[in-house]
Formats: structure tokens, sequence, C-alpha cells
């Protein structure tokens, strides 16, 4: 069986003007990589509820965020040629695109809906399955690499049921 490769997008809300924060993904080989974003001068909207919920505040990603284009090119290098999944697909379609936009880099992997792969269970299913294997990961805190690794793992899990 193949394993997908499991993308993961923060943001800074979810609505217009909304921008990436941090990208995680969590390869087919059992890596995992995760990049802040240090905002661009023109990304301005900020939202205090998905702070809370992230837990990255603007100050800590213009500080130690790295620059679009470098996020950019470094999931070029550990992405390029496969497809990768999400699981909110356009949310993660507009933030990837606005991404290697403003990086001015051609993105060299296609993202496609985690839906695709197969027939997703039950809502109640998957939401069980999902807590399960945060419990056995339990992470000690919140980033898109770990988000990325608990959606590939809840979905290995539930082909399973």
């Amino acid at each position: 069986m193949t394993i997908p490769t499991i993308l993961d997008v923060e943001a800074s809300g979810s609505g217009p003007g909304s921008y990436p924060i941090e990208v995680g993904v969590a390869t087919g080989d059992g890596k995992t990589h995760c990049f802040l974003i240090k905002p661009a001068a023109q990304w301005l909207h900020w939202d205090d509820t998905e702070e809370a919920n992230h837990q990255l505040s603007r100050d800590i990603l213009l500080a130690a965020g790295k620059e679009p284009q470098d996020v950019a090119l470094s999931l070029n290098t550990i992405l390029k040629g496969q497809v990768v999944y999400c699981e909110k697909w356009g949310m993660a379609m507009t933030w990837m695109s606005l991404l290697y936009y403003s990086a001015r880099v051609p993105q060299l992997f296609t993202i496609e809906a985690l839906q695709s792969l197969a027939r997703r269970p039950a809502a109640d299913t998957w939401n069980r399955l999902r807590q399960e294997v945060l419990m056995e990961l339990n992470p000690q805190r919140r980033r898109a690499s770990t988000d990325a690794l608990v959606l590939q793992r809840t979905y290995l899990r539930s082909l399973q049921t």
C-alpha cells in the first residue's frame, strides 16, 4: 500500500485577506516537515481567534518565520512531482497559491482533496479514529506537521475499518 503525502496549512484567518503562516507535511516515507512563514509586507490580516487555535503570534512569525520564497523552494524540493493531499482543499489551495505567487516561484507538485483518495468513512467514525490517533501521538503542541501526520494516520486507519 502506498502511503499518501499529506499537507496541512495554518493561516492568519479564514476570510478575505488571510494568508498562510505555517505549512506542515507528512510524507509517505514517515518524515514530517514544518515551516513557519514570515508574513509578506502586504499580508496584514490577522484573526485573534485563529491565533488562539494555532498559538502562533504575528510577532513569532516575523521573528522566526522563513521568507515565503524559502518556504516555497523547500516545499518544491520535498514534494516535486508528487500529488499531495489535504483535508480542506479549497482553503489550502488558496493559501498555497498565495504563497507561491508571493514567492514568484512555480509550484512543482499537485494538491488534491484527501477525500479523492477513497471514500471517507462517516464523520463520527472519522472523528473517533482521529481522536484515537491524537491520543496515541499525544502531541505536546499543535503544529501543521503534527496535523498532517494525524490526518495521514487517521486516513490509514480508516482503511482498516
